[in-house]
């Protein structure tokens, strides 16, 4: 497969709901960009974690949380946020956001992922070999 991709999870999350959405994989590739948008009057209770589910077993994070901090992101009318990842993923993986909303109104859930399928799992960093 011999392009890029990107995967837009968009849907309304109702008061106390958490879920994981999913989408498999098609080949080997490597996960690139992510950008969550936030909408007015979220007031941080729609919480994202980006990640990748290994083969339907291993959810792991898309996104580095330190140890004792928040392990989702969460805003409130931001600007869209951009995220340069570099992750591997093969096929029957899942591209997968955790959403969960802890306020008392509907969210709207707002991802993109980007998957570059050209190069497979084998992206080249800062150059030319």
């Amino acid at each position: 497969m011999n392009r890029k991709e990107v995967v837009s999870f968009r849907k309304k999350i109702e008061p106390g709901v958490r879920e994981i959405i999913r989408e498999r994989v098609k080949a080997s590739g490597t996960v690139e960009k992510i950008i969550i948008r936030f909408y007015l009057g979220e007031q941080l209770s729609l919480r994202i974690r980006p990640c990748v589910e290994k083969k339907g077993q291993q959810l792991v994070d898309l996104i580095t949380y330190p140890r004792g901090t928040d392990n989702y992101i969460t805003g409130d009318d931001d600007p869209p946020m951009p995220f340069d990842v570099v992750f591997p993923v093969y096929n029957d993986d899942n591209i997968a956001v955790i959403v969960q909303n802890t306020g008392e109104i509907a969210s709207r859930l707002s991802v993109d992922i980007e998957v570059d399928y050209y190069a497979g799992d084998k992206r080249v960093i800062g150059g030319v070999v």
